[in-house]
């Protein structure tokens, strides 16, 4: 009697979609958890480069959610830069010292950057910044993130993270001298943290997560997926009925 071979059934479970991904602890995660901590033990300011969709902006936000005495900003693609130091200042003052709407009508960004560096120092509940790609700022006011730094670098870390064209516009601007881009570069120092592409392991972790056991899946997403992002999409795709493998 004649047998046939079947291909193994995946053992897909319903797990949630890529809009609310399930955060598993990958080689990125970790290293972007240890400077973050770094950052707020030492009152350290720390640079994070990365790809986009190696997992930066969500691991931030999930270490600021659980870290209550943290800010998590993110930069606007565009963001003008008083709108961006008027939110800045609106996020640290959860006290309701400054009317919001007066806040956002104030046109002198000095005199918003003085507001937020006095109520960070005056806070006692407030010891990480972490602001997310800083690259959207414009040059003429990304140095200005170090004027706050120097104000509150003995109450508070901060980590500023963006993707690889943000380090190489740092040094290009620090070349041809852009003023205040050589200070800034100098207090981040050696602390300047790339995150390095998936592994096999990071894909198997959240191939697991998301329900997907089997090995060939495994290896045909950690082929096909240049990025966690990507991975997230082809994983609910899948998972829809939308390919087979």
């Amino acid at each position: 009697m004649e047998t046939t071979k079947t291909k193994p059934i995946s053992k897909i479970q319903d797990f949630p979609s890529v809009k609310r991904p399930i955060i598993v602890p990958t080689s990125n995660y970790l290293l972007i958890e240890d400077w973050v901590e770094f950052a707020r033990e030492k009152k350290a300011l720390v640079l994070l480069i990365g790809e986009n969709g190696y997992g930066k902006t969500t691991t931030l936000k999930k270490i600021s959610s659980q870290i209550e005495s943290s800010i998590y900003i993110k930069v606007g693609r565009g963001e003008p830069a008083r709108h961006f130091y008027s939110r800045f200042l609106t996020e640290v003052d959860i006290l309701n010292q400054y009317n919001k709407k007066e806040v956002f009508k104030n046109p002198h960004i000095f005199h918003l950057m003085d507001q937020s560096i006095n109520i960070i120092n005056e806070r006692n509940d407030l010891d990480l910044i972490l602001i997310d790609e800083f690259g959207n700022l414009d040059k003429r006011y990304i140095s200005y993130v170090r004027q706050i730094w120097d104000e509150v670098q003995f109450n508070a870390g901060m980590v500023l993270a963006g993707p690889p064209s943000l380090m190489a516009d740092l040094l290009r601007w620090q070349k041809f001298k852009t003023r205040g881009i050589n200070e800034l570069l100098s207090r981040i120092g050696s602390r300047r943290k790339v995150l390095k592409v998936h592994t096999y392991n990071d894909i198997k972790k959240i191939c697991k997560s998301r329900g997907i056991v089997l090995d060939s899946e495994i290896n045909h997403f950690y082929k096909v997926a240049p990025d966690l992002r990507v991975l997230q999409i082809l994983i609910d795709d899948y998972k829809d009925g939308r390919f087979k493998i």
